[in-house]
């Protein structure tokens, strides 16, 4: 994990474990979940789409042919550090944080840790839309492509990362929250220490 972007990050973790303490001196709010939880096992089918379908897509089609899914594999290959936080796919407006790292659990599901700028307006925004619980679902972005002459559909690689009220894939969810709280009994203390609360998947 790239410790420098998690300034004074307190304790070991190995993902998707708990974490311990983690400083935020910035007013960031630190996120981890899971992104990604419909992977399949072994190689990817083609498929080829008409012009019709192209055209006029259905969105079910894509989500749920198996042939534009991430096999493990190439989710293990994923390296997201850097990868844009969006809000609601909106790729108009300016990002909302960053991916900092991102690994695959025993499961095949694909978990990342996200860094919500709390500097920006538009971060600030997605925090408390992360805090209300009206935002807290995560869904991958990515891009298909076809051959004019072949038809045959191909996934693009994952571009951004969005914090949705509804994932698709049922389960994709923030499960860690962390950001800046007051300690100790001193008034005087403001220290940017952020404990976390942890949710399961699905519940």
């Amino acid at each position: 994990m790239p410790l420098g972007d998690v300034q004074g990050f307190r304790g070991t973790t190995v993902l998707p474990v708990k974490w311990s303490i983690v400083r935020d001196e910035h007013g960031d709010r630190f996120i981890e979940g899971i992104a990604y939880n419909a992977a399949i096992t072994g190689q990817r089918r083609r498929i080829t789409c008409s012009d019709e379908v192209w055209n006029n897509p259905d969105e079910e089609v894509f989500y749920s042919d198996e042939a534009v899914r991430w096999t493990v594999g190439e989710l293990k290959a994923l390296r997201l550090y850097g990868t844009p936080l969006k809000f609601m796919h909106q790729g108009r407006l300016p990002a909302v944080g960053k991916v900092v790292d991102n690994s695959v659990d025993k499961d095949g599901n694909l978990h990342i840790v996200g860094r919500l700028y709390g500097s920006t307006g538009y971060g600030q925004k997605a925090i408390q839309f992360l805090d209300s619980g009206d935002c807290h679902e995560l869904s991958v972005g990515y891009a298909l492509t076809r051959n004019d002459h072949t038809k045959e559909v191909e996934r693009g690689t994952i571009d951004e990362i969005s914090l949705v009220p509804e994932a698709h894939f049922r389960g994709c969810k923030v499960n860690v929250k962390a950001g800046r709280k007051h300690m100790g009994e001193d008034p005087g203390r403001q220290a940017p220490y952020s404990y976390f609360r942890v949710v399961r998947a699905g519940k």
